[in-house]
């Protein structure tokens, strides 16, 4: 009896019917109701500069110091890796 159970189940889920899918749908939706996953930060960071920035801190173009202090500061926050477009 246990191996016939097993075996229909095992061609439910490799048939996979409409059914099937409506309910583990809305079971996954029920959970996600009751207890949502905690949203995780983005992984990547865009550092703009506008004009206001470069009212800020100087026309263009930078000298490589400023580009250093910017690559450090983004280092001790935690990135991992950096990329600029110029």
């Amino acid at each position: 009896m246990a191996l016939l159970l097993v075996g229909f189940a095992i061609l439910v889920r490799i048939a996979d019917p409409i059914p099937t899918q409506v309910i583990r749908n809305q079971t996954f939706d029920l959970f996600q109701r009751i207890k949502p996953r905690d949203a995780q930060p983005l992984p990547v960071a865009i550092i703009d500069v506008d004009d206001r920035s470069i009212t800020a801190i100087g026309q263009w173009p930078w000298p490589r110091t400023r580009f250093a202090e910017i690559v450090e500061t983004a280092t001790r926050d935690g990135a991992v890796a950096i990329a600029f477009d110029i």
